[in-house]
């Protein structure tokens, strides 16, 4: 009768965990939202080099597609769902922020851009679990999906010996 289960006591830490998450998510929400809605003026990079990398990526379609990101990863960490794909899909999108925002910092840039990695970073560390599994070394041979029978595609392979 000494176990202790995982929802023993009060973890304030699993708390601020998922305060940290909400709010990265809803930033991500809203600047994605933001691009299609407009309802915050959009602030283009002070430094000329970003801000040709910027209307580069608007003249592609990229930026939208970007943006579209940001709005899917701030669902699914405002509803909890999919976190650590979530987070790894804002990952890049987070260097490029921070990146931009110290080739040309602005008042507002120099604290943002960075805020922005250290963010995605730090709640990366906090699913580290999750991403251990993508980290180990295969002991059977990997198989495309399209060879494996479609009942075993979430079941891993027993190793074979």
């Amino acid at each position: 009768m000494d176990q202790v289960s995982d929802n023993d006591g009060i973890r304030p830490g699993k708390y601020v965990i998922l305060l940290i998450q909400f709010f990265f998510g809803t930033h991500a929400l809203v600047s994605g939202l933001n691009w299609f809605l407009l309802f915050f003026p959009n602030r283009s990079p002070a430094d000329p080099l970003g801000h040709a990398f910027v209307e580069a990526m608007i003249g592609t379609g990229l930026f939208d597609v970007i943006k579209v990101v940001e709005i899917i990863v701030g669902l699914c960490l405002i509803f909890r769902r999919f976190v650590p794909i979530a987070l790894i899909m804002e990952l890049p999108i987070s260097i490029t922020i921070c990146g931009l925002a110290l080739i040309g910092p602005t008042e507002r840039s120099i604290y943002s851009g960075p805020r922005e990695l250290v963010l995605n970073v730090f709640l990366m560390v906090c699913y580290g679990q999750y991403y251990l599994l993508l980290l180990r070394s295969f002991s059977s041979p990997i198989r495309p999906l399209w060879r494996v029978p479609m009942r075993d595609w979430l079941l891993p392979s027993p190793p074979q010996q």
